[in-house]
């Protein structure tokens, strides 16, 4: 055997995966190799770090937060020049081959105990978190809980005990104005969890359906709602939602947050039809752009030269003279 092979095998043994054979081989080995000792001294530490990091105490918001930010991060990440490639050629360059094995294992076992806590947290968290947030004027019935995933960790009845996970799915429903906050907040996280875009898209229409045309917001439109909204404009993968998105927000007072948001759809989204949208909503609120706001006039001069859609050209000068005049 080679001092590479052994190097190889020091992840499996720290986390207990080696064979019988290997193992014996591998335990000869180290009597005699103070390199590969003090290697396996360091798996074996940085598996005891994540062990202990998992007795950490997890809130149900804590919880919630990053499913919310995982879903908006996932779709972020489609729009971001890949740079896997160049932190892969530093870590080629700077870890030892051992380190390498090292960081894989270790990221393997806390990217397995975050995606299974999130994925098989108890069945009523989630719901719970969404029924909080339902006001006590609206209707709320529960169905009969479905059993599945039935995972055996311990199958054997012999000392009286049996040990097993579960996933455990109960449908909610909820009935009630779309102007209550917690139907809001409810739908507002469906937006940016729900797979299903036509789902999304109804979504949309559900929790702007009450919002008056460039008119005084209702209660519950808030900037949870508009903020969703903005995100699933940018960031949904599914150009027909981030359009609907677009359009719900013409019914928001226009201000910083949703001007930067069309500008960015404006100078990143590859949909035509999106970015004469976006033009045509800069161009309604030009009045309020002030001629001084240079993130507004570098946007528009670039799409003046460089967009392939001749009326996005044309419109964007349009805007860029006016507000210049302003």
């Amino acid at each position: 055997m080679t001092h590479s092979q052994f190097r190889e095998w020091l992840p499996l043994l720290a986390y207990d995966e080696l064979g019988t054979e290997e193992r014996t081989l591998l335990e000869e080995h180290l009597r005699s190799c103070g390199e590969c000792r003090t290697g396996l001294e360091e798996l074996r530490a940085l598996r005891t770090g994540v062990a202990a990091s998992q007795r950490l105490r997890v809130t149900e918001a804590l919880l919630e937060e990053a499913r919310l930010e995982l879903r908006a991060a996932l779709r972020k990440e489609r729009l971001r020049p890949a740079i896997m490639d160049r932190i892969d050629g530093a870590i080629d360059a700077l870890l030892a081959p051992w380190a390498k094995w090292s960081l894989a294992g270790v990221s393997a076992v806390a990217l397995g105990f975050l995606g299974g806590y999130i994925a098989f947290s108890p069945p009523d968290s989630s719901a719970g978190i969404a029924l909080k947030a339902v006001s006590d004027a609206t209707d709320i019935s529960r169905g009969e809980a479905k059993i599945t995933n039935v995972r055996f960790d311990d199958a054997d009845p012999s000392d009286d005990e049996i040990e097993f996970t579960f996933e455990a799915v109960t449908p909610v429903k909820v009935k009630g104005s779309p102007n209550d906050p917690g139907i809001q907040s409810v739908l507002t996280k469906a937006l940016m969890t729900e797979e299903n875009p036509g789902v999304r898209l109804r979504t949309v229409s559900a929790i702007t359906s009450q919002i008056q045309i460039h008119g005084e917001k209702s209660p519950a439109a808030g900037d949870e709602v508009k903020s969703a909204l903005i995100d699933a404009m940018k960031y949904d993968d599914n150009p027909g939602v981030r359009r609907e998105a677009l359009k719900a927000l013409a019914k928001f007072p226009f201000d910083d947050a949703i001007k930067e948001g069309l500008l960015y759809v404006l100078g990143k989204d590859t949909n035509e039809g999106l970015r004469v949208e976006a033009i045509n909503a800069l161009a309604t609120a030009r009045d309020q752009i002030a001629a001084s706001d240079e993130q507004v006039l570098d946007i528009l001069r670039k799409r003046v030269e460089s967009d392939n859609n001749r009326y996005v050209r044309l419109r964007a000068r349009a805007v860029l003279e006016e507000v210049r005049q302003q």
